[in-house]
């Protein structure tokens, strides 16, 4: 992860971009389906393939152009899903999609090089051979359609599962580490001055702090904060479903002072900073001992 820091996506997308978060309500979407709790916050839109459910949404042009499309996705029935059949990979790549479980896919067409790749959780799963031509289409009246398909091999194939945070990018070609800190990087704050509390991250998670202020810090700026006025920086929101894998937290400290201990990182499942998951992550001991 730390290689590609400094890779980040900047937020919010501009530039034609199109992002559908499905927190609780979309646009265009089709026999009401139900929403769920995501892979990010907020909630997820759930499709049931026996309705043949789906989302449409406007059209965005792709001629002659790169373009990048995000998703996270959760299969959930194998008996109905004919959108993600065991024997026949999602995009063409050539890994399977395991059911329950959140997978972060993305396409990436670059025209410079008429190249498409595929990419699962941030890492390239398939490179095209040859050349791909662009997207030649140039109807105003067509729209996109997420959670259904037709084509001439499969009739209609319908998806059954949870799809989130669902972005294209027209005129745009992301590198490999921008997609590996969109699918893996649950947070990011540098504590800048240009919005210093904005998460760098595709989370976006909110984060708010008392009695702080700004410093010069090991890389450009950072937050100050004092004992004096109990200051503290919060943030939450995080992506829920990734608490049973493996993780890293990195930081940058500078004790103004390394006696009386003090937490660092705090970590709680209420605002407060109390609730059922309640525990100091690291902090000092009275002698200034990192714990």
């Amino acid at each position: 992860i730390a290689t590609c820091i400094g890779s980040e996506t900047q937020y919010p997308i501009t530039s034609g971009a199109v992002l559908y978060p499905f927190d609780g309500n979309t646009r265009d979407a089709f026999l009401l389906p139900r929403y769920n709790c995501g892979a990010c916050s907020g909630s997820a839109i759930l499709l049931n393939a026996t309705q043949q459910q789906y989302a449409s949404i406007p059209f965005i042009d792709f001629r002659n152009t790169s373009f990048k499309l995000e998703v996270w996705v959760l299969p959930i029935n194998a008996a109905t899903n004919s959108g993600l059949q065991d024997d026949f990979p999602i995009f063409g790549h050539s890994t399977l999609i395991p059911y329950w479980n959140w997978i972060h896919a993305a396409v990436v067409y670059d025209i410079t090089i008429y190249q498409q790749l595929i990419y699962f959780n941030g890492i390239i799963d398939t490179v095209s051979k040859g050349i791909v031509t662009p997207y030649q289409g140039s109807s105003s009246l067509a729209s996109t359609t997420i959670g259904l398909g037709k084509s001439a091999a499969f009739a209609v194939t319908s998806f059954y599962g949870m799809i989130d945070q669902f972005l294209i990018t027209p005129q745009t070609a992301k590198s490999s580490c921008q997609i590996y800190n969109d699918a893996l990087l649950v947070a990011y704050f540098p504590f800048d001055t240009n919005g210093t509390l904005n998460d760098r991250s595709a989370s976006v998670s909110p984060g708010s702090s008392s009695g702080t202020s700004i410093t010069s810090g090991y890389i450009q700026e950072a937050l100050l904060f004092s004992s004096v006025t109990n200051s503290f920086f919060q943030s939450a929101c995080f992506p829920y479903f990734r608490r049973s894998l493996t993780f890293t937290l990195l930081l940058w400290v500078n004790p103004t002072t390394v006696s009386g201990g003090g937490t660092i990182v705090h970590v709680s499942s209420d605002q407060n900073g109390n609730g059922t998951l309640c525990f100091d992550m690291f902090g000092m001991t009275l002698n200034g001992t990192i714990i």
